[in-house]
């Protein structure tokens, strides 16, 4: 969680706060906190804190893919044409955003439990992206001759 240990005042999964919504994104001060600050604290001078490392979770990814395909056959079933239809992080423009800010400081209240960044680079993460391809299969297979 931090460089220095420190103490947990609540069971870890009372420290993220309940039906969580960023609000404004910018500036990272303006977001709403991931976890509750209260539910920590410093420990005292020359004790090690109770809380271990890595103990805090982010919220997941949410990444969805469609796709639509659809094949034809032609010149005797040699040249099969096909066309697909791909779409990344679709119906929605959803930005997978990476750990919040885990150092616990008090001198720095605004920024303990805000989310600075996101997984990937934005174009390709936070956007929908339609794309669309087309491919062409040719055979060399001849068909036998119908008797």
């Amino acid at each position: 969680m931090t460089a220095s240990p420190v103490n947990a005042l609540v069971p870890i999964e009372k420290a993220k706060i309940d039906n969580w919504s960023m609000g404004q994104r910018f500036p990272t001060a303006a977001q709403n906190p991931y976890f509750v600050i209260n539910a920590f604290a410093y420990p005292a001078s020359y004790t090690v804190g109770s809380l271990g490392a890595r103990v805090l979770q982010a919220p997941g990814i949410w990444w969805m893919q469609c796709f639509a395909t659809k094949s034809w056959k032609a010149l005797d079933d040699r040249l099969k044409v096909s066309l697909r239809l791909d779409g990344r992080n679709l119906p929605w423009k959803h930005p997978n955003l990476s750990a919040p800010n885990t150092t616990y400081n008090l001198n720095s209240v605004t920024s303990f439990a805000r989310f600075t960044g996101v997984l990937g680079d934005f174009s390709n993460s936070g956007t929908a992206r339609p794309t669309c391809r087309r491919r062409s299969a040719w055979s060399s297979k001849t068909r036998e001759k119908r008797k």
